[in-house]
């Protein structure tokens, strides 16, 4: 009887059987992957693309998303730009951040408007000037602005800023420029440095002030700060930053002889 070789032809009857022999394929080695297993890899590998661009787009649309604070500073800029132009000439536009806005304007001036934005920045409120024409007509503008800039920038850097949105606005408008206050850096961590930076800053702001028409630089610093050097706890609400009752009536009574004749 005829044996079969490893292709599974015969070694003997080269005859008729050669070319069953050369039609025939190989069977496959024993290590060649099989069939099924490759279109299983192929379908696992299919999927872990799939995955990964999900993963990549939705960590893109988070990347994109607005944080709560732009979505909170676009709320107030509209509200804002919509409140604008019914501002009567010879008012007392108050512009700047959250010690801003939490003012009472009122006891500032009985002719004072309030377009302070929690959070802003100095190249934010330079970005909305746009939105407030009226201030050309306005009496005076006091400015309380800068100490979110000192949270992530330099005080080199956020006095250009500075100069920059002096430049920015009308040219014969009188300004009334507060100090970055101090802070009580014992109350929170972030604030640590803070002091520093801001004495840099408002070095370097006052000779911004000076150099413009109009401009009253006024430093309630001395008034504000506690045994530490910082702002007196008395004077804050207990996160060392933002202002109570206590230390408005501090910064008001700075801030109002800027605006006399």
């Amino acid at each position: 009887m005829l044996s079969p070789d490893a292709t599974g032809c015969f070694k003997e009857n080269p005859g008729a059987a050669a070319q069953a022999c050369r039609s025939r394929p190989a069977p496959m080695s024993s290590s060649s992957p099989e069939p099924g297993r490759l279109r299983c890899c192929a379908i696992l590998a299919g999927v872990a693309g799939l995955l990964l661009l999900t993963v990549l787009g939705l960590v893109e649309r988070l990347r994109q998303k607005p944080t709560r604070q732009a979505q909170f500073s676009a709320v107030m800029a509209q509200h804002l730009a919509a409140l604008a132009p019914v501002v009567r000439p010879g008012a007392v536009w108050v512009l700047g951040d959250s010690l801003a806005q939490q003012m009472d304007v009122g006891q500032l001036s009985p002719r004072a408007v309030n377009f302070g934005i929690g959070g802003d920045t100095l190249a934010g409120l330079r970005a909305r000037l746009a939105s407030y024409p009226g201030l050309a007509e306005g009496a005076a503008a006091v400015l309380i602005i800068g100490t979110n800039d000192l949270a992530g920038t330099t005080p080199e850097a956020a006095a250009e800023a500075f100069g920059a949105l002096l430049a920015a606005l009308p040219p014969r408008l009188p300004l009334v420029v507060s100090a970055v206050l101090p802070v009580d850096e014992a109350a929170a961590p972030a604030l640590a440095g803070r002091n520093a930076r801001a004495a840099a800053f408002n070095a370097l702001a006052a000779r911004h002030c000076a150099a413009r028409p109009g401009c009253r630089f006024i430093d309630p610093g001395p008034q504000m700060r506690g045994p530490g050097g910082g702002l007196a706890p008395a004077l804050h609400r207990g996160d060392g930053l933002h202002l109570s009752p206590a230390g408005y009536e501090q910064l008001l009574a700075a801030l109002r002889p800027g605006l006399a004749p």
